[in-house]
């Protein structure tokens, strides 16, 4: 596999809440190229803005995942590793009282012999890239989609539309109910994989998102179009993209 990565951190930020794990590399504020075997972590974490250790939380949740999982771990392993890491995030927090309700989103792909798990909670996402067309797989846990789900569209209208109903941390274990692992690639993964942070797909349509990755250029180029195509629409918060292609 070769992945191509981005981490941004937002105009006027003093800290990156974003971070970005491929295998045993987190990253923040940069970018990387490389390859990697079949097995290995990759994800993309981003610390909640509104709680203060939005960057803590997402360095502490991507350390633990770094060191604590390996392709040796099942499915459902692979399940209680993570809850593990929500209690740790908790307990860690409960001694930064300034901080005690850090909490992050994550969107994450567990490989092992090539075929990835998929791992989410927030409003981080996955896109697959099929054809031509991008095609988001996971769903954003926020007030916005849950009132759009429930048919509720003057509620959600008038919504913040950012506001993360589910995620790891937030002094309180509950707040992960919406979090799951599942192996949706059983019989195929696709060629291409796209993970992004809310700083990239709330400013980029999937529209220009599927131009920018489809276009004749080396996949660094297209990742930094991508993140410059969010400025220019107005991001100002961090920004990160993987890109994974088999």
């Amino acid at each position: 596999m070769v992945i191509t990565s981005l981490v941004v951190k937002g105009k006027n930020k003093i800290l990156c809440d974003d971070a970005a794990l491929i295998k045993d590399m987190i990253l923040c504020e940069e970018g990387v190229a490389t390859e990697i075997n079949n097995n290995g972590c990759i994800a993309i974490a981003d610390g909640v803005g509104g709680n203060a250790g939005g960057h803590d939380a997402s360095q502490f949740l991507l350390n633990f995942i770094k060191d604590k999982w390996t392709s040796k771990l099942s499915k459902l392993e692979t399940l209680e590793m993570l809850k593990e890491a929500n209690l740790e995030l908790i307990h860690y927090s409960e001694g930064i009282p300034e901080k005690s309700n850090m909490a992050t989103t994550f969107t994450g792909l567990f490989y092992k012999d090539g075929i990835p798990l998929i791992a989410h909670v927030g409003n981080t996402r996955l896109y697959a890239l099929q054809g031509s067309y991008l095609k988001q797989l996971t769903s954003d846990h926020t007030t916005y989609q849950w009132h759009m789900m429930h048919g509720n569209y003057d509620e959600a209208d008038k919504c913040n539309k950012s506001e993360i109903i589910s995620c790891f941390g937030g002094a309180s274990k509950e707040l992960l109910k919406m979090f799951y692992v599942e192996n949706v690639f059983a019989e195929y993964v696709p060629e291409v994989l796209v993970l992004t942070s809310d700083g990239i797909h709330d400013y980029v349509d999937i529209d220009t998102m599927e131009s920018i990755i489809c276009a004749d250029l080396p996949m660094t180029k297209r990742v930094q179009k991508l993140w410059m195509q969010a400025v220019e629409n107005g991001s100002l918060d961090d920004c990160s993209i993987i890109v994974v292609e088999k």
